[in-house]
């Protein structure tokens, strides 16, 4: 038996063609009959549109589905002009409103690296700005030195997407001088429709890490946890990694390795990690240690280590990992540190950075007052 259309599904095309129209939808099913059956197409104001297309109906399971589509303007569509659609017989009929969905803005995050004292040192100066995850697509890399625009000196940008969320790159590349003489940063700013975001860099001297590895307190749980802090450090890409009797902890079954986001003060930059390790292996005398990597130690050191021992009532070895090749102009010394072990008990917050920051002061004090001496052998 006929009865008026119960349902009406709008659809809408994704983009627009090269024609510069959009195709709008209407979908009708579950009809007992399709006799009779028209669709009307109108826009905003309310006059009809002409250029309709009505498919002639196919039967299916459950009754007849009927299909009709309209073209129009992508300049009105993405103006957010609405358009309606109407299905009716002699019984009825039923009505949809189709608009533009607003566009969800994700904001994005931003990262903004600098060049290496070894791109530099060769002449050339390379910045890549990343910015994830965002949506929609649309953006706009702006590159300025000295509030002057520089996005012409950009070498690549780079767009990819995942589950509906975009990454963008842009590669700016100057010349060694114009970045080490200026006074002013470098600036990259990404620009969303309705959000901007920018990250800034300076030039300044590299700066040697100072490295303080600190014992766990007592504790009678199951883990306890090493913190190695690494302080006053220039540029901000560092790398920290841990060794257990000389192994990665990567390699070590049941240790969980932290370390925080790089922390900017005034320009020199500090880190957080931290080593949750089994108190057996803690009370065994396992000797765990903390290697850092930074640009500003020279090649032919590679990097700083600083180890600890729950029984590290023996002089402790701090060395520098020492290699000594031919065609390596720096000399090469080993520091052996023989200090006085000194227990304490604290708590410490992981989320409290300042609780944490303090006890790394209390530390330097107490080992200043009471180290015993420094031997420092020059090997030639």
């Amino acid at each position: 038996v006929q009865s008026a259309p119960k349902s009406l599904f709008p659809v809408w095309q994704c983009g627009s063609a090269s024609d510069g129209l959009v195709t709008l939808g209407c979908v009708t099913r579950d009809l007992a009959s399709a006799d009779g059956l028209s669709f009307i197409w109108k826009d905003a104001s309310g006059s009809a549109l002409t250029d309709v297309v009505q498919y002639p109906a196919v039967q299916a399971t459950g009754g007849y589905t009927s299909v009709s589509h309209v073209r129009v303007k992508a300049s009105d569509w993405n103006g957010n002009k609405k358009f309606t659609c109407e299905v009716k017989n002699g019984l009825g009929s039923k009505d949809a409103s189709l608009q533009k969905p607003v566009e969800r803005e994700l904001h994005a995050s931003l990262l903004l690296t600098t060049p290496t004292q070894t791109e530099i040192d060769n002449g050339t100066a390379t910045f890549v700005c990343l910015a994830t995850p965002f949506s929609p697509k649309s953006h706009t890399f702006k590159w300025t030195l000295e509030k002057t625009d520089i996005s012409n000196k950009v070498k690549e940008n780079i767009v990819s997407q995942n589950k509906g969320n975009f990454t963008a790159i842009s590669v700016l590349e100057l010349s060694a001088s114009e970045w080490t003489s200026s006074t002013s940063p470098v600036k990259c700013e990404f620009q969303q429709k309705n959000h901007n975001v920018f990250k800034e860099a300076s030039y300044g001297n590299p700066e040697f890490p100072k490295v303080y590895l600190l014992a766990p307190p007592e504790s009678s749980g199951e883990s306890v946890t090493l913190t190695c802090y690494v302080k006053d450090f220039y540029p901000k890409e560092v790398a920290v990694s841990w060794l257990v009797n000389d192994k990665q902890v990567e390699e070590v079954v049941g240790y969980e390795q932290n370390t925080t986001a790089v922390i900017d003060r005034n320009n020199l930059f500090s880190v957080y990690s931290q080593l949750i390790i089994k108190t057996a292996d803690w009370n065994s005398g396992s000797v765990f240690s903390c290697l850092v990597y930074h640009e500003s130690i020279k090649d032919c050191v590679r990097h700083i280590s600083r180890s600890i021992a729950k029984d590290s009532k023996t002089p402790t070895l701090v060395n520098l990992t020492l290699t000594n090749p031919q065609s390596c102009s720096c000399s090469t010394y080993v520091c052996i540190w023989s200090t006085e072990i000194f227990h304490y008990e604290m708590e410490m917050d992981d989320d409290n950075m300042a609780n944490t920051a303090l006890t790394f002061v209390f530390l330097f004090l107490i080992t200043l007052f009471y180290s015993i001496g420094v031997t420092v052998f020059k090997v030639k």
